[in-house]
């Protein structure tokens, strides 16, 4: 069962999207946007939110340097001139390589570069964004994450990295005074995909698979009929061409070291030492990133050359960033991959990571895993869109085509082939931001029928109370005649009459009586959920397949039967047996003989109907010790129901968005 997002990360849910702050928060391994999520005429809008004061710049690289003052972000992190070290590429799962003290700033780990990171680029987010965001009481952060088994593994504690502390930081600010901040993490390969909703580009009965080029991680995920089929992802990202084309420039002349990881990535710590410059190995990092941007241009046509260089203490290194720089970065440098799955020992031929030949190779094997994993699906893709910040990479959608097909692509009126999303850069912040406003909207919901639920279960209680009774009732009186009758048989039970009313004391079989419990509110629990079902088809249209269900579990009911033994006993007067004249008169401690035993039983079969008034009577006041209970577990099982189904109407919530 898929559990409420709000219950997982132990948030309070919004009853009202007005209620709180929105915010989609893209953190990215190499650039982080945020998006404030609102409803407007027009639609959903995911407002782009500023990291500066003139509100110029709202791409904040991912660069974080320590100093004395406070912690320092994005591009000024390079330049600055105090800084204690610089730190870039450190987004990492919280594994023990997280808890590695990292090279560039020996005073702090991975993690903690991670957290302050974050931490500050929110801190930029509320000061600067303070017009937008200081009328409400509350923010939530929808923040991504790779969508990778190894990821959602650590979901929650990452969410709890990330958010000790910011509470008392952003209350402490001027305009935020008490102000509660929350955090949720969500897939970033999901968040891709709600974007292409957002923007009506997927089809109900359209296979999709979107392809999200990130920094740090390459996620995939397969959308067909409204549910994800596929969801991949894989340790390998941009971010190491940044750092292969730092490697190009400073060793490219020593070929067999560099073919060789190993060695490469030993030059490379051996190297760091000899740079001089202000932030060294970092600034050199950030500005291939800058270069490969420039080179690749914002749609991957039209990118310009240029120069990449630094100073070290052996002399001056200088080369172009031009074809055949780029293509031995790509295609002629080898890579090792971490592996992003707990279960990849049978796929890749060693633990923990693999060596590729070059990136290209590696990104080549994660489009072959993609379509693998595709068909093990049973659906290969009708179309594939690429996003995120890399999909700009020209070579990406060749690969997609050898795996996918030279069609896969769409065309737009005019016949262009669509090979990217409308906005790759910012489809995951935007995708998040729409998270956030649709978990907000389906909680709403849960919240509306809830109450209806809450206002059919308090009215219920004689319908429930009436179900337990008649089912004691016949239990009672179907072991009644079958003590009799087996005291009609032997002295098993004893010779008398009162002995063989006794019988075995009454021990009634509880599953029996839970099982015909359940059958009675059958009925009542199916008008409920058909009263349901046509709420939600009020609310989706008719285009909602998704059928709302609910049945009472036996098991439940026997488990509170089972607690009242009181329930399991039952009183037979002698008058209500056998009449009030005949009664007067009759000793039920006299021995009777099994002729006589016979007459006795047949005159109380004559009497079925006044004894069931009597234990109608007797199991109606009885009914009360357990009524309660089943009903409030009819109540918590429809809840949870409830909570479920709408957690599949997601893509319903989608369009309902959308339209």
């Amino acid at each position: 069962m898929k559990e409420n997002i709000w219950k997982r990360f132990g948030v309070k849910p919004l009853e009202n999207r007005d209620e709180a702050n929105l915010i989609g928060f893209d953190n990215g391994a190499g650039t982080s946007w945020a998006c404030l999520g609102e409803m407007t005429i027009q639609g959903f809008n995911a407002k782009h939110l500023s990291f500066d004061q003139s509100h110029e710049i709202n791409t904040l690289y991912s660069v974080f340097a320590l100093s004395q003052e406070e912690d320092i972000v994005g591009d000024e992190a390079v330049r600055h001139e105090e800084s204690q070290g610089v730190c870039t590429n450190f987004k990492r799962p919280l594994n023990d390589l997280c808890e590695e003290i990292c090279p560039t700033i020996p005073a702090l780990t991975y993690k903690e570069v991670m957290k302050r990171f974050f931490q500050r680029a929110v801190l930029h987010i509320f000061e600067n964004n303070a017009d937008q965001l200081k009328g409400k009481e509350r923010t939530v952060l929808f923040v991504g994450r790779p969508a990778s088994q190894v990821w959602e593994d650590c979901e929650l504690e990452y969410q709890m990295l990330l958010k000790t502390g910011l509470q008392e930081e952003i209350s402490s600010m001027k305009h935020y005074e008490g102000h509660q901040v929350d955090v949720i993490v969500y897939s970033e390969a999901q968040a891709a995909l709600a974007y292409e909703y957002s923007q009506e580009n997927i089809a109900s009965q359209e296979a999709v698979l979107i392809l999200d080029c990130g920094s740090s991680t390459f996620d995939a995920v397969l959308v067909c009929d409204r549910k994800i089929l596929v969801e991949y992802s894989r340790q390998i990202g941009a971010g190491m061409l940044d750092e292969l084309m730092t490697d190009e420039l400073l060793f490219g002349e020593d070929r067999k070291n560099m073919e060789d990881v190993d060695s490469r990535l030993s030059m490379r710590e051996r190297m760091k030492m000899e740079l001089i410059a202000a932030a060294g190995w970092s600034e050199l990092t950030m500005t291939a990133r800058k270069l490969k941007e420039l080179y690749y241009g914002p749609n991957g046509k039209g990118g310009m050359k240029g120069l990449f260089g630094c100073y070290t203490k052996s002399g001056e290194r200088e080369r172009i960033v031009d074809e055949e720089f780029m293509e031995k970065v790509i295609y002629k440098i080898p890579v090792r991959i971490e592996d992003s799955y707990s279960d990849m020992d049978g796929i890749h031929p060693f633990y923990g990571c693999h060596e590729y030949s070059s990136f290209y190779e590696a990104v080549k094997d994660f489009m072959k895993e993609c379509k693998e994993r595709c068909e093990e699906a049973d659906r290969l893709p009708d179309r594939v869109v690429l996003t995120g910040g890399a999909s700009v990479m020209p070579f990406l959608g060749t690969l997609v085509r050898e795996q996918f097909g030279e069609t896969v692509f769409g065309e737009d009126e005019q016949g262009t082939v669509i090979e990217r999303s409308q906005n790759p850069a910012f489809s995951v912040g935007e995708g998040l931001a729409f998270m956030g406003y649709l978990e907000t909207v389906r909680y709403e919901n849960f919240y509306k029928y809830t109450e209806k639920i809450d206002h059919w279960i308090d009215s219920s209680n004689n319908i429930i109370r009436h179900a337990i009774k008649n089912a004691y009732v016949d239990a009672a009186w179907n072991s009644l005649i079958q003590d009799l009758e087996e005291w009609c048989k032997s002295d098993r039970y004893g010779e008398t009459l009162r002995e063989g009313i006794q019988g075995n004391g009454f021990p009634l079989p509880v599953e029996s009586i839970a099982e015909a419990i359940q059958k009675e509110l059958i009925l009542f629990i199916q008008k409920m959920a058909e009263e349901l079902s046509e709420e939600f088809r009020k609310l989706f249209g008719e285009s909602l397949t998704l059928s709302y269900d609910y049945k009472v579990e036996q098991k439940a009911i026997q488990t509170i039967l089972r607690s009242q033994k009181e329930l399991n006993r039952a009183k037979f007067a002698k008058w209500t047996l056998f009449g009030l004249l005949r009664a007067t008169f009759m000793d039920l401690d006299t021995p009777v003989d099994k002729q006589e035993r016979q007459k006795q039983v047949e005159r109380i079969k004559r009497r079925r109907q006044y004894v069931l008034r009597e234990l109608e009577d007797q199991f109606w006041d009885k009914s009360n010790l357990v009524s309660g209970s089943i009903t409030e577990g009819i109540r918590r099982g429809m809840v949870d129901s409830l909570e479920q189904y709408l957690e599949e109407c997601t893509p319903y919530f989608v369009e309902l968005a959308v339209g």
